[in-house]
């Protein structure tokens, strides 16, 4: 699945830490990270393996994405967060579930 996280401003952020979780029983999570513009992902060589936990640098319209691959599991949910210590005037969208879904 794909993960599209973008900073709308007015201010951007470096370190803004961005955590999926997968619930338990989930598979073979592997991911790789995208950025565009100015925006980055973090420093680390893709792919990576198990959820995500990690860091990123979000200037104001900067966008990342993750794609994230899961081998195996059933009734999976998913739980996307990003913060960061710059006050955000619309925090309501910085975080986003998903699931059940089922790999076949």
């Amino acid at each position: 699945f794909k993960i599209t996280v973008n900073n709308s401003g007015p201010s951007g952020v470096t370190s803004a830490t961005f955590t999926d979780t997968i619930s338990s029983g989930a598979g073979g999570i592997t991911w790789t990270c995208l950025s565009s513009g100015s925006a980055n992902c973090p420093p680390l060589s893709d792919p990576h393996s198990g959820n995500i936990n990690t860091t990123v640098d979000l200037p104001k319209d900067g966008t990342v994405i993750f794609m994230v691959t899961v081998t195996s599991g059933t009734n999976l949910t998913n739980h996307a967060t990003i913060a960061s210590s710059v006050s955000d005037p619309n925090s309501a969208n910085n975080s986003q579930d998903d699931g059940p879904v089922s790999v076949v």
